[in-house]
């Protein structure tokens, strides 16, 4: 099996806005990278001082690539280079997995073109390195580790994570799960960004905590709301990985996923997988997922409608994972074994 790339490959970035020339002020942790940025971003700030070995910048970014193989409606590649083209909001040059440039359209947001590096672009990063990204949200639920909800926009990602936290557990990331892998080859998950982006659908999900518009469609408008206080600032083991599906009764349950179609799932939900053909390490890849499949349990999660059907469904991924941790340990997992945030509030 060829050796997994880990997102430990450290990363600065340099995020300048037009006209500028200053050095990055700004630097973060994330995605088992080092950042540094001109940008306010919602990511963790970053402990110690480094010397980068990557950057992102605003330049210019021509229209095709030389020496072209590969072109889709939105992207172009060549060997080593990833060209994406958006309509209305930047063009995004990725190389090597190690440098990234962005030229920004003239009618898109600071915001917009930020979420678009930190979305595709950081992704594009990931895949080209040989990183397992994946379009999921991610949780810690105290010492038994990780659970990773996967699913296609609007399948609940966000809501799911939001509600874990009001329980007393730990944001991760609430779109993008980097996976690498510990000394001992069990896979990890790397803390992201503080930020979840939520439909405005359950209000009490968003009490207390400030909120801004992010767009979406008229009916249903995104907000931006900062999890901060309730985010992990540390690699968590995984444990178990869950597909998200509307429930038809009003009890949730776990479907089992086994054999082949584990591993289907994992590839199903890379993380902008539009992009993936273009710079996927198709060898690191497969060998980051067989083993993380061969290592983590997996099963489609069937959530009822409403409010009260995702908080039931926030239980039952509370009692299997304290069923695991039982299964790792000779210790009792308590059933209500939350650690408490740095303030002390559960």
């Amino acid at each position: 099996m060829s050796a997994v790339v880990s997102p430990h490959n450290r990363t600065a970035v340099c995020f300048r806005p037009p006209g500028a020339h200053t050095l990055a002020t700004n630097q973060y942790d994330a995605y088992g990278m080092s950042i540094a940025t001109t940008a306010r971003l919602p990511l963790r700030p970053r402990e110690g001082a480094g010397t980068p070995d990557t950057f992102i910048e605003e330049g210019p970014v021509g229209e095709s690539l030389v020496g072209s193989r590969m072109r889709g409606p939105l992207f172009e590649a060549a060997p080593g280079q990833l060209l994406i083209r958006t309509r209305r909001i930047a063009k995004l040059l990725v190389s090597e997995g190690k440098a990234l440039r962005f030229e920004r359209l003239p009618e898109a947001t600071p915001e917009a073109v930020a979420n678009l590096v930190l979305g595709w672009g950081l992704s594009a990063l990931l895949h080209q390195r040989g990183a397992l990204a994946l379009h999921a949200s991610a949780v810690r639920i105290g010492e038994r580790g990780a659970a990773l909800f996967l699913g296609a926009a609007g399948a609940g990602k966000s809501t799911l994570a939001r509600a874990c936290t009001l329980r007393g557990w730990h944001l991760l990331d609430d779109n993008t799960a980097a996976i690498g892998f510990s000394g001992d080859g069990g896979p990890v998950v790397y803390p992201g960004s503080m930020q979840a982006k939520l439909w405005p659908t359950f209000p009490r999900l968003l009490d207390g905590l400030a909120s801004r518009p992010l767009g979406g469609t008229p009916e249903r408008p995104k907000v931006a709301v900062d999890l901060g206080r309730s985010f992990w600032p540390a690699p968590v083991p995984v444990r178990r990985i869950y597909r998200l599906a509307s429930a038809s009764a009003n009890q949730p349950r776990v479907e089992p996923i086994e054999g082949r179609n584990k591993f289907l799932l994992l590839l199903n939900n890379l993380a902008a997988a539009h992009l993936v053909p273009a710079c996927l390490r198709s060898l690191d890849c497969f060998s980051a997922i067989l083993s993380t499949v061969s290592q983590t349990a997996m099963g489609t999660l069937q959530v009822p409608r409403g409010l009260q059907g995702v908080e039931d469904a926030v239980a039952l991924v509370e009692q299997e994972m304290a069923v695991g941790a039982r299964g790792r340990s000779s210790d009792q997992a308590r059933p209500d074994c939350r650690e408490r945030d740095a303030d002390g509030a559960r």
